[in-house]
Protein backbone atom coordinates (compact mmCIF):
# COMPACT_ATOMS: atom_id res chain seq x y z
CA UNK A 1 0.00 0.00 0.00
CA UNK A 2 0.80 3.54 -0.96
CA UNK A 3 0.78 6.31 1.48
CA UNK A 4 1.83 10.42 -0.07
CA UNK A 5 1.32 13.25 2.62
CA UNK A 6 2.81 16.04 2.09
CA UNK A 7 3.39 19.34 3.54
CA UNK A 8 2.87 18.97 6.71
CA UNK A 9 5.08 21.76 8.03
CA UNK A 10 6.45 21.12 11.44
CA UNK A 11 8.15 24.33 12.83
CA UNK A 12 10.35 24.90 15.43
CA UNK A 13 7.35 26.99 16.94
CA UNK A 14 8.97 30.34 16.90
CA UNK A 15 6.80 31.36 14.24
CA UNK A 16 2.82 29.96 15.09
CA UNK A 17 1.55 26.76 15.62
CA UNK A 18 2.45 23.11 14.22
CA UNK A 19 0.47 19.95 14.24
CA UNK A 20 -0.40 18.52 17.43
CA UNK A 21 1.10 14.97 18.05
CA UNK A 22 -2.69 13.39 18.51
CA UNK A 23 -2.51 14.63 14.86
CA UNK A 24 -0.04 11.71 14.06
CA UNK A 25 -1.79 9.49 16.67
CA UNK A 26 -4.85 9.74 14.41
CA UNK A 27 -2.67 9.15 11.52
CA UNK A 28 -1.12 5.44 12.96
CA UNK A 29 -5.05 4.69 13.43
CA UNK A 30 -6.09 5.66 9.83
CA UNK A 31 -3.32 3.58 8.64
CA UNK A 32 -4.58 0.63 10.34
CA UNK A 33 -8.10 1.03 9.06
CA UNK A 34 -6.52 1.66 5.46
CA UNK A 35 -4.22 -1.21 5.52
CA UNK A 36 -7.26 -3.49 6.15
CA UNK A 37 -9.31 -2.22 3.81
CA UNK A 38 -6.72 -2.79 0.96
CA UNK A 39 -6.37 -6.26 2.12
CA UNK A 40 -9.96 -6.95 0.98
CA UNK A 41 -9.40 -7.73 -2.93
CA UNK A 42 -11.85 -7.29 -6.02
CA UNK A 43 -12.23 -10.53 -6.18
CA UNK A 44 -14.16 -10.74 -2.56
CA UNK A 45 -10.82 -12.50 -0.86
CA UNK A 46 -9.03 -11.62 2.00
CA UNK A 47 -4.94 -10.98 1.25
CA UNK A 48 -2.94 -9.19 3.83
CA UNK A 49 -0.99 -6.49 2.35
CA UNK A 50 2.88 -7.00 2.80
CA UNK A 51 3.89 -3.38 3.37
CA UNK A 52 3.11 0.29 3.58
CA UNK A 53 4.89 2.92 1.86
CA UNK A 54 4.76 6.20 3.31
CA UNK A 55 6.22 9.16 1.53
CA UNK A 56 6.60 12.11 2.78
CA UNK A 57 6.24 14.44 -0.26
CA UNK A 58 8.29 17.54 0.53
CA UNK A 59 7.98 20.48 3.34
CA UNK A 60 7.37 18.17 6.13
CA UNK A 61 10.07 19.78 7.94
CA UNK A 62 9.66 23.67 7.44
CA UNK A 63 13.24 25.41 8.09
CA UNK A 64 11.57 28.29 6.40
CA UNK A 65 9.14 29.55 9.06
CA UNK A 66 11.48 30.26 12.00
CA UNK A 67 11.87 33.48 13.26
CA UNK A 68 15.64 32.48 13.63
CA UNK A 69 16.13 33.88 9.98
CA UNK A 70 15.82 37.37 11.54
CA UNK A 71 18.69 37.21 13.97
CA UNK A 72 22.08 38.38 12.03
CA UNK A 73 23.07 38.27 8.83
CA UNK A 74 22.38 35.01 7.45
CA UNK A 75 19.58 33.92 5.23
CA UNK A 76 17.82 30.84 3.56
CA UNK A 77 19.45 32.17 0.24
CA UNK A 78 23.05 32.78 1.33
CA UNK A 79 25.68 30.42 0.03
CA UNK A 80 24.84 27.13 0.16
CA UNK A 81 28.34 25.97 0.89
CA UNK A 82 28.59 28.59 3.77
CA UNK A 83 29.21 27.01 7.19
CA UNK A 84 27.00 29.78 8.64
CA UNK A 85 24.10 28.76 7.24
CA UNK A 86 24.70 24.86 7.78
CA UNK A 87 24.79 26.28 11.14
CA UNK A 88 21.80 28.01 11.08
CA UNK A 89 19.78 25.43 9.31
CA UNK A 90 21.35 22.69 11.93
CA UNK A 91 19.89 24.91 15.08
CA UNK A 92 17.06 25.40 13.65
CA UNK A 93 16.39 21.62 12.49
CA UNK A 94 17.16 20.67 16.20
CA UNK A 95 14.81 22.71 17.64
CA UNK A 96 12.19 21.41 15.09
CA UNK A 97 12.87 17.72 16.17
CA UNK A 98 12.64 18.84 19.88
CA UNK A 99 9.59 20.86 19.33
CA UNK A 100 7.59 17.87 17.79
CA UNK A 101 9.51 14.96 19.79
CA UNK A 102 5.77 13.55 20.29
CA UNK A 103 4.79 13.66 17.01
CA UNK A 104 7.67 12.49 15.42
CA UNK A 105 7.54 9.67 17.98
CA UNK A 106 4.48 8.48 16.68
CA UNK A 107 6.46 8.13 13.54
CA UNK A 108 9.09 6.23 14.48
CA UNK A 109 6.87 3.77 16.18
CA UNK A 110 4.99 3.08 13.04
CA UNK A 111 8.53 2.59 11.52
CA UNK A 112 9.41 -0.14 14.40
CA UNK A 113 6.15 -1.97 14.71
CA UNK A 114 4.47 -1.22 11.72
CA UNK A 115 0.56 -2.19 11.07
CA UNK A 116 -0.93 -4.66 13.19
CA UNK A 117 -4.07 -6.47 10.46
CA UNK A 118 -5.66 -10.13 10.95
CA UNK A 119 -3.91 -12.78 8.59
CA UNK A 120 -6.10 -14.58 5.85
CA UNK A 121 -7.79 -18.02 6.39
CA UNK A 122 -6.87 -20.70 3.99
CA UNK A 123 -9.91 -19.85 2.35
CA UNK A 124 -9.07 -16.32 1.95
CA UNK A 125 -11.36 -14.66 4.55
CA UNK A 126 -10.25 -12.74 7.83
CA UNK A 127 -9.08 -15.40 10.21
CA UNK A 128 -9.92 -14.32 13.68
CA UNK A 129 -6.54 -14.62 14.85
CA UNK A 130 -3.48 -12.80 16.48
CA UNK A 131 -2.77 -9.68 14.17
CA UNK A 132 0.39 -9.42 12.98
CA UNK A 133 2.42 -6.62 11.87
CA UNK A 134 2.83 -5.37 8.37
CA UNK A 135 6.33 -3.37 7.85
CA UNK A 136 5.77 0.19 7.57
CA UNK A 137 8.52 1.96 5.29
CA UNK A 138 8.79 6.21 5.54
CA UNK A 139 10.64 7.93 2.73
CA UNK A 140 11.77 11.63 3.42
CA UNK A 141 11.26 13.81 0.09
CA UNK A 142 12.10 17.54 0.29
CA UNK A 143 10.10 20.56 -1.11
CA UNK A 144 11.07 24.29 -1.07
CA UNK A 145 10.98 24.76 2.69
CA UNK A 146 13.12 21.98 3.82
CA UNK A 147 15.02 21.97 0.12
CA UNK A 148 18.48 22.24 2.47
CA UNK A 149 18.48 18.34 3.49
CA UNK A 150 18.72 18.27 -1.05
CA UNK A 151 22.39 19.57 -0.26
CA UNK A 152 25.74 17.40 -0.48
CA UNK A 153 28.28 16.74 2.24
CA UNK A 154 29.08 14.96 5.35
CA UNK A 155 28.21 17.69 7.55
CA UNK A 156 24.25 17.49 5.85
CA UNK A 157 25.10 14.07 6.25
CA UNK A 158 25.54 13.82 10.01
CA UNK A 159 21.78 16.50 10.21
CA UNK A 160 20.15 13.72 7.74
CA UNK A 161 20.75 10.68 10.17
CA UNK A 162 19.41 13.07 12.93
CA UNK A 163 16.45 13.12 10.95
CA UNK A 164 16.20 9.83 10.18
CA UNK A 165 16.92 8.79 13.36
CA UNK A 166 13.90 10.76 14.72
CA UNK A 167 11.29 9.56 12.49
CA UNK A 168 12.04 6.64 12.00
CA UNK A 169 13.09 6.58 8.22
CA UNK A 170 13.76 4.29 5.59
CA UNK A 171 15.40 6.94 3.04
CA UNK A 172 19.62 6.63 2.37
CA UNK A 173 20.81 9.58 5.02
CA UNK A 174 24.57 9.35 3.73
CA UNK A 175 23.57 11.25 0.62
CA UNK A 176 20.61 14.42 -0.35
CA UNK A 177 17.72 13.52 0.39
CA UNK A 178 15.62 13.06 -3.01
CA UNK A 179 13.71 16.04 -4.53
CA UNK A 180 12.89 14.09 -7.75
CA UNK A 181 11.95 10.23 -7.42
CA UNK A 182 14.70 9.40 -9.98
CA UNK A 183 17.10 10.45 -7.37
CA UNK A 184 16.32 7.32 -4.84
CA UNK A 185 16.44 3.77 -6.73
CA UNK A 186 13.90 2.39 -3.48
CA UNK A 187 11.56 5.22 -4.81
CA UNK A 188 11.57 4.69 -8.32
CA UNK A 189 10.83 0.84 -7.32
CA UNK A 190 7.49 1.51 -5.14
CA UNK A 191 6.35 4.38 -7.68
CA UNK A 192 6.48 1.76 -10.46
CA UNK A 193 5.26 -0.76 -8.25
CA UNK A 194 2.07 1.17 -7.41
CA UNK A 195 2.26 2.43 -10.81
CA UNK A 196 2.13 6.16 -9.76
CA UNK A 197 4.48 9.24 -10.22
CA UNK A 198 4.57 12.09 -7.21
CA UNK A 199 6.34 15.01 -7.02
CA UNK A 200 6.19 18.44 -4.40
CA UNK A 201 3.87 21.00 -5.31
CA UNK A 202 7.17 23.67 -5.75
CA UNK A 203 8.43 22.20 -9.31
Amino acid sequence: MLVIISDLHLTDGTSGSTISPGAFALLSERLADLSLSASQRRDGSYRPIERVDLVLLGDTIDVIRSTHWLNGAIRPWDDVKSPALFEQVSKITADILQHNTQALGELRRLQQQGIAIPPATSAGQVAMAEKHPVPVRIHYMVGNHDWFYHLPGENYNQLRRLIAAHMGLSTYVDAPFPHEIWESNELVQVMRRHKVFARHGDV
